[in-house]
């Protein structure tokens, strides 16, 4: 079975992807609000990501946070 995505989301996945350095996470805003509990991050505000029109707030995810 052959799967394939598409879309808005997915290429600024990709671009986020492109951007990070080696061992970075770089995630949106969408996704910090599903994990926002587990860990830590720091914004970095107006990223400009090939092929995105407008500038997006990215978050760098600094480390896990322990979970009790």
């Amino acid at each position: 079975m052959n799967y394939t995505v598409i879309g808005h989301r997915v290429n600024i996945a990709h671009r986020l992807q492109l951007e990070a350095r080696a061992g970075q996470i770089l995630i949106t805003a969408r996704t910090l609000a599903g994990i926002e509990n587990l860990v830590e991050t720091e914004e970095i505000k107006n990223v400009k990501l090939k092929g995105i029109i407008k500038p997006i707030n990215v978050y760098n995810v600094i480390r896990y946070k322990k979970v009790l």
